[in-house]
């Protein structure tokens, strides 16, 4: 299943069973690989591993190297896979702030001013 876009449903998945891998092991004595992730709950069974790991990397979320004295490719969080949930829940939050909080105050101040204009005007 190699297609152009990965949902978000998709990379949360991966990136909470990345997150939670990086912080319940050490990375110099365990590590997980592409294949790993299917073991993860939320990726399609059918779903190109490898091409995920690449949306990953390419998205900055994660490194997929080999380390010296490693035998094998690992992934490994990058800074900004660390606090992944964390930007994501601040954009969340600024999201509603500028789209949703803010207008209903302005038009609720709107609609404060035109009564007192209209109540000023009407004496």
């Amino acid at each position: 299943m190699s297609n152009f876009i990965v949902s978000n449903k998709i990379i949360d998945a991966a990136m909470r069973y990345i997150c939670a891998f990086h912080k319940d092991n050490n990375p110099k004595e365990r590590f997980i690989n592409a294949q790993s992730l299917r073991n993860c709950n939320g990726i399609p069974k059918d779903m190109d591993l490898d091409y995920l790991v690449n949306k990953l990397v390419a998205m900055g979320y994660i490194l997929y190297h080999v380390p010296p004295g490693f035998p094998t490719e690992r992934i490994d969080l990058t800074k900004q896979g660390l606090c992944y949930f964390e930007t994501k829940r601040n954009l969340r939050l600024e999201f509603w702030a500028k789209s949703i909080v803010a207008p209903i105050i302005v038009s609720v101040i709107i609609s404060i001013l035109t009564n007192v204009i209209y109540l000023l005007l009407s004496n």
